[in-house]
Parts: structure tokens; sequence; C-alpha cells
């Protein structure tokens, strides 16, 4: 997956609503963004997008995001008479604040790139972007959970209850990405992929599914990604938790094989 860096000045455009905006990725219901990828044309649909704050601190990767088309033009947005090109993304993540601050990006390893640009659409070499996307991983605690959804540092401890608006045990998407890091996005119980099935809107969407249910442990204990979790879609997770105790993946295979 290719990655890009889009830029930010708020000395140049001021983000009213960001604070709406991040709450809404947070819980799900941000529609999607575009942002001027500067004179860039080659930038595909599913590439990673990172938004990086400059010009005013606090300075630093404030949002994550897949690109959901491709870059097109229109006018510039503080440039009157003056065109640039656009692209559309849908949001991993959005914060009000940096994540990785500007004097994490100036040292090693990632002062092998240079982070203040000059205009947006810069593309990052591979070995920076998969470690700065580990690096927001492992930071990042907005993205939503689906209901019916149980996800899961490098210590994977989980199970402290934390009240929102009812109980819900505590989950760390760090697990999560390393459960799909090794198994990918395809259900363990049915076989389907959403990106097979339905496109580029499909890309990277998988519920994870706990062997042993977070609410029958009681308590923090250390997961293991590999051997606790399971990517399953959501109508295959729902099934599995129909059953108390839910079923085993294998035994809902069975059950779709008749």
């Amino acid at each position: 997956m290719r990655s890009f860096l889009l830029a930010w000045n708020p000395k140049k455009f001021h983000w009213a609503d960001i604070e709406e905006s991040a709450e809404q990725v947070a819980n799900g219901t941000h529609k999607g963004g575009q942002w001027s990828c500067g004179v860039r044309k080659d930038l595909p649909i599913g590439s990673r997008i990172y938004l990086i704050r400059l010009g005013q601190a606090p300075r630093g990767i404030f949002a994550v995001g897949i690109t959901n088309s491709e870059p097109e033009g229109a006018g510039h947005w503080g440039k009157r008479g003056e065109s640039a090109s656009y692209v559309g993304f849908k949001y991993r993540g959005l914060k009000t604040t940096p994540l990785i601050s500007m004097a994490e990006l100036t040292a090693p390893p990632y002062d092998e790139f240079g982070w203040s640009i000059q205009g947006s659409g810069v593309e990052i070499p591979a070995k920076i972007s998969n470690l700065l996307w580990k690096t927001w991983q492992s930071r990042e605690r907005s993205k939503p959970i689906l209901p019916a959804e149980e996800v899961a540092d490098q210590k994977y401890w989980e199970g402290s209850v934390t009240t929102i608006t009812v109980n819900a045990y505590e989950r760390n998407a760090g697990a999560r990405a390393a459960c799909i890091d090794h198994f990918g996005y395809r259900c363990s119980a049915c076989d389907i992929d959403f990106e097979e099935t339905y496109g580029s809107i499909g890309r990277e969407f998988i519920h994870v599914h706990h062997i042993t249910p977070i609410s029958k442990v009681g308590k923090s204990y250390e997961i293991d990604p590999i051997h606790d979790l399971r990517p399953v879609c959501p109508n295959c997770h729902s099934m599995l938790h129909r059953k108390e105790p839910p079923l085993s993946i294998s035994d809902l295979r069975r059950l779709l094989k008749k």
C-alpha cells in the first residue's frame, strides 16, 4: 500500500469544525473527507494518507485515512483563479492534536524523510510509512467499535471495565491490528472478503472475534492475538454469539456447509 502526506497549516486555513469532525470519526458517522493533494495525479484509490499539521504548534501527524477516489481538479482552496487537485478519503482516525509529534518525526528513525513539506501529495517511502502506521496503531484509540464487535500494546492487556453509556470491557486496537496482519481480512467462518465482494468500499473491513469472550475473563489478561482472536464478518460474528457460550468457528463452518 502506498502512503502520501497531506498538509494542514492552521495559519492559512481555519478548520472551524475539527472537534465535531473528530467526534464523528470516533463514533463512525463521518461521511469522509476531501483534501488538496497539490499537483499530484498518481494517487491511487486505496492509498493510505496522513494529515500533518504544520506552521503552528502543536505540529505533527493528526489524522490517517484511506483514499476512495482518484485526484480531481478544482479551484484552489486559497488562491483565486488557480486550480488544484483534490483526493477523497475515508478517515481511519482524526485527532484535534497530533498523535505523533514533529519532535518524534525529526528524530530517528523518521528523520530520513522531510516532513516540513511545501505542498500536499508527497509520497512517503514504504520503510517510513510502515513504521508510521505501527506507531499510529499503537496509540490510536478513537476508532469506533461496532456494537457486535469485540476487539482487542505489544503487551496485549484487556479486561478492565469502562463506563460509557453501558459497561464495556476495555479493548485494545493493537491486538486487533496484529490479528488482521496475521490472518488478513477474510472471514474465518464463511470465507467472505469484503473487497472481493463489494469492491473498494469493502476494503479493510472485518470484525475481530474473541474466541474466549472478554466478559468471561473477569479481569485483565495478556492476550495472544494469533491464538485468541479471529477475523470474522458481521453476520458470522452475530451467529457465533447466538449461543451461550458462543459457538466455535469450526462449529459455525459445519453449519454453513449444511
